[in-house]
């Protein structure tokens, strides 16, 4: 209890209406809490669990908040304890903020001012419960703050420290007390090394503390004081280095990784455009700006109509205000969600919230009855606001239980299904296939590294100890090479020497490993992919996973076996498999709920991948199948579009050449860049373009077995096509297959097939 409270009229509505709202929050965050993990909590939940096994390198509050739950957890109750921790921490937020509402003052305006004459101009309406209340169920059934309110992302965090700064600025304004301006300093240091945001608010909050302060009470010791507090909480950059540094041995300096923390605060600050601020302020900070300021009785015209219009256009504006920041709840295209980068403007959408329970009671007092005083104010209020003033105050309480009833149905639907169980089956689906042995995977993504590791971890038949992950995108960096050398050594010491573990970890020495393992245990790869593994060894599919294959030495074929019959059946059978396991998955893609999209997208381009496979290899009814499958899990993906085109040229015997026009080729380069890069973003596309394509790039990378595997489906699709023939012949010469390349170009030859001079003698 604050010391003022004693002194000051703060009744039910300022004292327990805060945690009336507070036991809501809980209450409803706990009803609808992920009991696992979400897209957006998966790498959060990663570092506590042991999934990541990169260093922290910001957000120290949080470290220090989650490190208790990593030490003393029991690793399988880990998410489900961050997930209550984080609502319990959403349910603090919406405290302050019914806490707020019902300290702001009401005496910003000249009608204001009339109708609301008590000390601290805090509404004494009956209704007053009604603007807090309001305030905070809109805030808290706002999707993107349900997100983050019910897993951990650590968002809920910054937004706790963010609201705890506004409340210390109004609870000292109805005390004075200084120690809330203490805390305030000292807190907002804290959140400013937890929150790069927080860089950027300084400017207003110093204006709101100087202004809430007063100019005439500021001094050199006050400032002082201020700074000295904020100077303290800064100290947290130092924790995370210092970890580090004395957890890490291959660590370089503390200097290096404080430098780190700034810098990408400093980008985060500098890579967003002021425009979209601009933007975004115009429903968050405009508003709870023009509420701040206390506007004179007049703005220079003291005549009657003069003022009575200056009163008309106030009470519009703020009209204005509250039907804007109510708008912008529901993610409109210029709210936060929709334009934000993929940022969450936590502080911008609570802003909008206080604005709502400041306009709110705006309307309650100002269309309100105006206090017996005068004859003549009594005659004012015969005019006609005696009908407008009740319509007004009427669609208040309207507002108040149909905006908050609407954000429940436009909103739960999305919450269920992403706190829902649809992540942790699709990570037990992505590892279904793995035996319970011994074994090696491969990935080359981090994201899809940690729902593996997910996937394991929840696992009851699979041992995440006897299954070496490794993932291929981040092998040049030092860290995660001493890490998977540990890992490959704690694994693998009884079937190879250390001697035979190389000391550096990257592309080239994991081969190393592989050729001493891959003939007694099994090797997997966790998405279809190339690279200069795939020169040595092929990819079988079990599924989401494929098994490398080693080619042998004495194999008179370059390319991979084909598939067998049972083989295409396995695949089809896991695809039906997965639709039965995830129902919801397609259902969220048609909601277009941003987990269910970002799911179905990886989904999508692996049965696009399999199905573009069996399409080259003639399988036209099950591939066709997998690429229907595709569309319903991700609806633009191009290269389903072009394949099942594809598909149905093949089946009326005409050209593929101009699948893909000139034109779309050239966007589909500009906006990935090149080919590779491509195949990563949309998957495979069965045209003989972009076959060729991509193995003239592997081609001149030195991969001449997966260039060869390229030119053959380009010249399997147009075997009249010159250019991709003599690719093909060209790349098995460089394989080492002579014999292999002199009864092609035999082929060739008995072919008839048309050649240019110039490709007359390369033949």
């Amino acid at each position: 209890m604050s010391d003022h409270d004693s002194l000051s009229p703060l009744g039910f509505v300022q004292k327990k209406l805060p945690w009336v709202m507070f036991c809501v929050a809980f209450l409803v965050g706990w009803a609808t809490m992920s009991q696992s993990v979400t897209l957006d909590s998966l790498v959060e939940v990663g570092k506590v669990a042991g999934w990541d096994w990169s260093p922290k390198v910001n957000a120290p509050v949080q470290f220090l908040m989650t490190l208790p739950i990593q030490w003393w957890v029991p690793a399988n109750l880990q998410p489900s304890t961050l997930n209550l921790l984080t609502v319990f921490l959403s349910a603090l937020v919406v405290y302050q903020l019914a806490r707020s509402v019902s300290l702001l003052p009401h005496d910003r305006t000249r009608d204001q001012r009339v109708r609301e004459p008590s000390d601290y101009s805090l509404l004494t309406l009956p209704s007053a419960w009604l603007p807090p209340v309001f305030a905070a169920l809109t805030c808290l059934l706002q999707l993107t703050f349900w997100e983050h309110a019910t897993a951990l992302t650590g968002e809920m965090i910054d937004l706790l420290m963010f609201s705890f700064a506004v409340r210390a600025l109004l609870e000292y304004r109805i005390g004075r007390s200084e120690k809330w301006l203490n805390a305030f300093a000292l807190v907002y240091g804290v959140s400013i090394t937890n929150n790069w945001a927080m860089i950027g608010y300084f400017p207003l909050f110093a204006v709101a503390l100087i202004w809430v302060r007063g100019l005439g009470q500021l001094s050199l010791g006050f400032l002082g004081r201020m700074l000295l507090l904020g100077a303290s909480g800064l100290i947290l950059y130092l924790l995370i280095p210092f970890w580090i540094v004395s957890s890490y041995p291959q660590a370089s300096g503390i200097m290096d990784y404080l430098v780190l923390q700034l810098g990408n605060q400093k980008n985060m600050l500098t890579g967003i455009p002021k425009s979209l601020v601009v933007v975004l302020s115009l429903t968050s900070l405009l508003p709870v700006i023009a509420m701040s300021i206390r506007w004179p009785s007049t703005l220079g015209d003291t005549s009657a109509a003069g003022a009575m219009l200056q009163n008309l256009m106030f009470k519009i504006v703020h009209l204005v205000f509250l039907g804007i920041c109510l708008w912008v709840m529901f993610d409109p295209p210029f709210s936060p969600r929709e334009r934000g980068l993929g940022l969450s403007f936590l502080s911008f959408y609570y802003l909008s919230a206080l604005a709502i329970g400041y306009y709110a009671g705006y309307v309650m007092l100002v269309f309100g009855p105006l206090p017996e005083r005068s004859a003549s104010r009594r005659k004012h209020r015969q005019g006609g606001g005696a009908f407008l003033n009740p319509v007004f105050r009427g669609l208040i309480w309207v507002a108040a239980v149909g905006v908050p009833v609407a954000l429940f149905r436009q909103n739960h639907p999305s919450i269920k299904l992403r706190n829902g169980p649809m992540l942790e089956t699709f990570a037990s689906k992505q590892v279904e296939d793995l035996p319970t042995g011994k074994s090696i995977l491969f990935v080359d993504d981090s994201i899809r590294g940690l729902l593996t590791m997910m996937g394991l971890s929840m696992s009851s038949t699979h041992n995440t100890k006897e299954i070496s992950l490794v993932d291929t995108s981040v092998l040049s960096n030092p860290f995660y090479q001493d890490w998977i050398r540990s890992r490959l050594t704690e694994v693998w010491a009884q079937d190879l020497p250390e001697d035979k573990i190389p000391a550096t970890i990257d592309l080239g020495s994991i081969l190393n490993v592989l050729a001493g393992l891959i003939q007694s245990y099994p090797v997997f790869y966790a998405q279809s992919s190339f690279g200069v593994y795939f020169e040595y060894l092929y990819p079988e599919s079990h599924g989401m996973v494929s098994q490398l294959r080693a080619y042998q030495s004495d194999d008179p074929q370059p390319l991979p076996p084909e598939p067998k019959e049972a083989a295409v059946q396995k695949i089809m059978d896991f695809w039906e498999a997965f639709d039965e396991a995830i129902p919801y998955l397609s259902t969220g893609v048609e909601k277009e709920e941003r987990t269910s999209k970002l799911l179905g997208g990886m989904v999508a381009v692996e049965l696009n991948n399999q199905a573009a496979r069996l399409q080259r290899l003639g399988y036209a009814e099950p591939s066709g199948r997998l690429l229907k499958q595709a569309q319903r899990y991700a609806p633009d993906l191009a290269s389903t579009k072009v394949n099942l085109e594809i598909q149905s040229l093949i089946a009326k015997g005409e050209s593929l050449e101009e699948v893909i026009t000139d034109k779309e080729w050239t966007e589909w380069i500009a906006t990935y860049r090149s080919v590779d890069l491509m195949l990563k973003a949309i998957g495979e596309v069965n045209a003989p373009r972009f076959h060729y394509n991509l193995g003239a790039q592997l081609f001149s990378g030195g991969n001449f077995r997966q260039a060869l595997d390229r030119f053959d489906a380009a010249h399997g699709l147009n075997s009249q096509n010159a250019k991709y023939a003599l690719a093909k012949a060209s790349a098995l010469l460089n394989l080492g297959f002579p014999d292999n390349t002199l009864s092609f170009l035999q082929e060739m030859k008995a072919s008839g097939l048309s050649l240019e001079p110039t490709q007359e003698a390369e033949m």
